[in-house]
Order: C-alpha cells, then structure tokens, then sequence
C-alpha cells in the first residue's frame, strides 16, 4: 500500500516537493506504528489533497484538514514559532485517514456524532503527539487531559476503535455504561 500512496503522492499536481517528502514520511510513521489500519481513505485523498491557508477572520484554530475542501489549512496568524510542524502535518494526516461520511455529512474520526467535536480534535491531537512527539504548544490542554482521563475510565481501545472506525457512538455507549455502573 505504501507504493501506491507515494505515487499518489507524487502524482498530485497541487503539492510541492518538500510537501510530498512530509506527507509520505509521515505516513510510513504511522503506518509502522499501525501496520493493521487501512490506508485507502488517505491514499485516495492525498492525489488531490491541497495545502492553503485559514483567512486572518476565521477561527478555526492552527491547523485543519478541511474534509469538504480535501485541504490542509494553516493560520498563518496562529502559528508561531513554537508549534510542531510535523505535529501539525500528522493532524492533517490523520484527519485524512480517519475521513468518512454518513448522512451527507463528511467528518474524521469518532465525530459522527457533532457532540464530539472537541473530543474528536483532542483525540487527534493526542494521537499526534504519540505518533511524532508533542508539540511544544497545544491550544487543547484541557481536553488533552479530559480524554486522558476518559480513555482511563471507558477503555483507551474504545476511544482507539472509534476513532479509526468512524463511530462516535462507540464512545456515548461506553460513557453512558459508566453511568448505569455509578447508579449500582
């Protein structure tokens, strides 16, 4: 599979040089960490993914993987010099694995249900920091913290399971447990 990401890779006309040497050195990252997570999702969007930039009016944070647009966005306003580029790439990268769609709506990872969005964005960001080291600023300490402590109480796998399988109720089922096991 990794054959066919790097000429996806190379054969995308929107990408520049050093761009596809860090898209391909982050996906042989990932992929040497979880050889049994699928890759088709990602190499289907990396041969027309584009990288731009999030206007100075919009809050959409430092960096987004647009999975309307199959865009990796960067604030320059946000970024400073100490963010983690390569943390940040990785995001990107992992929103683009985890991108799925159900009811029209298009989304990554465990957010299939809206009410997860934050839960989803720390997950990633955490993921991130796994896969290439933490980035030295996170505008999601708490929610870092937060989904530390929820992958404690309902099961890290459970939170690993419904991200890559794009099922947010996985985690509402698991947490909802918790509450039916307080009331005993």
């Amino acid at each position: 599979m990794l054959e066919k990401i790097k000429d996806s890779i190379n054969n995308n006309p929107y990408l520049e040089k050093n761009i596809k040497v860090e898209l391909f050195r982050l996906i042989v990252v990932f992929n040497n960490k979880f050889p049994n997570i699928k890759l088709d999702t990602f190499n289907k969007l990396v041969s027309t993914v584009k990288v731009g930039r999030i206007s100075k009016y919009e809050s959409r944070g430092t960096v987004v993987y647009d999975v309307n647009t199959n865009e990796i966005l960067f604030s320059s306003k946000n970024l400073k010099d100490d963010y983690d580029i390569d943390n940040l790439f990785m995001q990107a990268v992992l929103g683009m694995i985890t991108t799925s769609e159900h009811n029209n709506r298009k989304f990554t990872g465990f957010d299939t249900e809206e009410s997860l969005s934050n839960l989803n964005k720390a997950y990633t960001e955490i993921m991130a920091d796994y896969l290439i080291g933490a980035g030295e600023v996170s505008d999601l300490e708490e929610e870092k913290s937060f989904t530390n402590q929820l992958g404690i109480l309902i099961d890290e796998q459970t939170l690993f399971d419904a991200y890559f399988n794009n099922d947010g109720s996985k985690v509402l089922l698991a947490i909802a447990g918790l509450c039916v096991n307080m009331e005993d």
